[in-house]
């Protein structure tokens, strides 16, 4: 064996995982101005640039509250330009998110009933003596024709009550709805409320036998669902 060669593939090896250690914990990367830019990119007119900036900061947790707020603006001047992940900076930044609950609250409001519940759900997530104003909001939302509304609204009702009663119902009626795109955070959620989602059971497999998303980790995770809430698939 020839040690030479191995010991300089090693050496090589050794200095690039050293360069990306650098370039990870590198003020460009995690510090100011990489946060100045993502945060300039929020009120942007193209909604994947908004959208990939508003993951960004999410990935940088408490880190990215200089843009708290900007969203807290956003959301009074310009809400044609809000993206549910903006919320989820806000909600990773709860010190720096006080100062936007009264724009959080002016929203509860609005005709928008996705805007409405994301506002809800963050304000109560921010402070849980918001709850009693928070509720009605959501539901109200239950009913709305926007599906991600009522499965946002049913997700914030069992977080805030863990009243199965008050939201299987909403989640078991989504399984049928037209739109598929909320069936994987349906599902995951009814699995999340176990045995007390029984009334759910009938839905979730004719949603199995109906094949109404052949992907196969939604599949898995309704076979998970039935499950955990105590049903054969």
């Amino acid at each position: 064996m020839k040690i030479a060669p191995i010991i300089g593939v090693l050496a090589c090896l050794s200095g690039v995982v050293m360069c990306i250690t650098r370039a990870e914990d590198s003020p460009r990367t995690l510090g100011k101005p990489a946060v100045s830019e993502l945060v300039s990119q929020l009120t942007d007119d193209d909604f994947g640039t908004r959208f990939a900036a508003g993951m960004a900061l999410v990935r940088l947790g408490s880190n990215a509250s200089p843009a708290v707020p900007v969203i807290g603006r956003l959301l009074e001047a310009e809400p044609q330009k809000f993206h549910d992940v903006m919320l989820k900076v806000v909600e990773n930044c709860p010190s720096a998110g006080q100062s936007i609950k009264p724009s959080l609250q002016a929203c509860l409001t609005t005709p928008n009933a996705n805007l409405r519940v994301c506002c809800a759900r963050t304000l109560w997530v921010l402070d849980h003596t918001y709850a009693d104003m928070t509720r009605p909001v959501a539901n109200g939302c239950l009913g709305e024709a926007d599906a991600g509304a009522r499965v946002e609204a049913a997700s914030l009702l069992w977080r805030m009550d863990k009243n199965a009663k008050e939201v299987v119902p909403t989640l078991a009626a989504l399984l049928s709805n037209p739109e598929t795109a909320y069936d994987y955070r349906t599902i995951k959620l009814l699995g999340q409320i176990g045995p007390p989602a029984k009334e759910a059971i009938p839905a979730l497999k004719v949603w199995l036998k109906t094949k109404r998303m052949p992907e196969a980790f939604v599949t898995n995770a309704a076979v998970e669902a039935l499950q955990r809430i105590g049903a054969e698939p």
